[in-house]
Formats: C-alpha cells, structure tokens, sequence
C-alpha cells in the first residue's frame, strides 16, 4: 500500500527529502531521495507533475513518522483490469528540493528527440513523426513549439507529399529548428510558484496575461505577480497557449483580438485551478483591441 505525499511548502512538521540526480521514466518518474537525518537515508518517490500528488511507501512513512494531514480515498485501476479498486490512504507532509537548487524544479528533457532528430530525413512525414513528440501542456516551450506548428502549416499549403523533399526555404526553417533542439535541456524552470515563501505570507497576488500575435501566429503567457509581507515581489511563470494564424487572412487587429481572447480563457483555467485569491490583468499592445474590447458589441461585426 502506498501513503500520498504533498510536495507544497509548509512550516509545521515538515520532513525534508533531497533528490539525487537519478530519475528514470516510467508512468511517474521514480526518483530516489535522500533523508535529512543522522544516517541520510535513501527512498523512493514517485512524483506526478500533472497532478501534483506524489506517492511513498507506507512502510516509509511509518519509518520517518511524516506527519499525517488526514485520510484520503483513492482508486485505482491497474492495467488489464476490469474494475477500480478504492483504498483509503493516509495524506502526509514532507518538503521537496533539489540537491543541487533549493528549489524543486522543472527541466526540459529533450534528449530522446535530439537522437531521433540527428537521423532526420527533411519530408513531411519526418517533420510530423518530429512534431507528435513533443508533449508540452502548459507551454514552457511555447516559442520554440510553435514555429514546428507554423512550418506544418506552409508544408500543407504546397500540397507536398508525405515523402517529398522539403522545399530550400522550408529546409533552412527546418534544420534550424532541429539543431536548436539541444538549447531545451537549458531551460530550468521552479515547479513552485511562491519559491521560498508561504501563500499565507503574500498580501497580494495577481495573475498577469500578455498577449501579442503575428501574421503566422498568435499567442498569450500568464505570470503571476506576488507582493509579500516584508516588501518583495515574486513574478512566476505559470502557462503559455500559443496558436497557428488560420489560412484565411485576417487582419493584425484581429489577430490581436484573438489572442486576448485565449489570454482570457488562459486565465480562466489558472484561476480556477488556484484555490487562492487572484486580481487578473490582461495586457496587449493593440489599442484597436481595447478599444473593440471597450465598445459597444452591437456595433463590431462577428467573424
């Protein structure tokens, strides 16, 4: 039986728990941890990044007595089976962070795509095998992202076939993004917004979305924005949405208009997510999108 564990930061009864660089993937990554005690002793994790529950044994629990919060039903479904079970578990506090950051966060792994992109052959039919691997939900890799989405489009409008060359233009486009693939590894992003504080220490937290578009493409990135007892500010990024300019020509304005519009359901997901208070912004840099915004709808065309 295995007891949940909840990687949010919290002062009262906290077990501290060290990563070592090993992670291997399976359906959750398993990671080894060392505890901060006398004996640094090692365990095992498995850590969820979608849903923020991690899981331990409940033998490690009991070992390291982490502090129990309160019991929990669970259910689960092992593959090949045909009903759920449900299991009532044991929540627990401990504190995550890194060996090598004091705070837990998020690397891009980008080596397996770095492999199958060396062995590359410039056609459609690669490009696409290329674009199914990247899996970035909540768009840390956005800018990079969607310039794979914006080479597809102009592959489909030419009409090439699936193993047809690549157009020169196209393949300059193509090799460069290819090559730019290993710069991902770079990018380390804190999983915890608040980063050395407590929600209860803030006195203000905003949520911030930005939104800007293209003739090729429009897009929206949502900070939020923290004021702290002691005077600071703490700006992290939460999520990024970003989409492909349709075929039929629009015009900048209304491209504009599009992207303050995935701003604002952006920040409607985030906001609903968090179980905090959140004053939301919306910033553009089109006037004509505020001002359509601002005016009376009976007088703006749909399209």
């Amino acid at each position: 039986m295995m007891t949940i564990l909840s990687p949010k930061r919290d002062t009262d009864n906290i077990v501290s728990a060290v990563f070592k660089t090993e992670v291997n993937s399976v359906l959750l990554e398993t990671c080894a941890a060392l505890i901060d005690d006398k004996n640094e002793q090692e365990v095992r994790l498995f850590l969820d990044n979608g849903s923020q529950r991690s899981f331990v044994l409940k033998s490690t629990s009991e070992k390291f007595n982490f502090p129990i919060l309160r019991k929990e039903n669970l259910s689960i479904c092992t593959f090949g089976a045909k009903e759920t079970e449900t299991k009532t578990l044991n929540i627990v506090k401990i504190k995550l962070r890194n060996r090598d950051d004091p705070n837990l966060s998020i690397e891009i792994e980008a080596r397996d795509l770095e492999i199958f992109l060396s062995k590359r052959i410039n056609t459609k039919r690669y490009l696409l095998q290329a674009a199914g691997r990247l899996f970035d939900p909540v768009g840390f890799i956005g800018p990079y992202t969607i310039r794979i989405k914006c080479l597809i489009q102009e592959i489909w409008c030419l009409g090439l076939g699936w193993d047809d060359k690549l157009p020169k233009q196209l393949k300059v486009s193509w090799n460069k993004w290819c090559h730019e693939i290993h710069y991902l590894s770079e990018i380390n992003i804190p999983r915890y917004c608040f980063q050395n504080s407590l929600p209860s220490n803030a006195t203000t937290i905003q949520l911030h979305c930005f939104s800007d578009a293209s003739k090729k493409a429009y897009g929206t990135v949502a900070y939020l924005r923290i004021e702290l007892n002691d005077g600071n500010i703490i700006s992290s990024f939460v999520a990024s949405k970003g989409r492909v300019a349709p075929l039929k020509t629009l015009s900048i304005p209304r491209l504009e208009l599009m992207g303050a519009l995935l701003s604002a359901r952006l920040s409607d997901k985030i906001a609903t997510a968090l179980t905090l208070p959140v004053s939301r912004f919306y910033w553009t840099d089109s006037s004509i999108t505020y001002y359509w915004i601002k005016g009376i709808l009976i007088d703006i065309k749909c399209f």
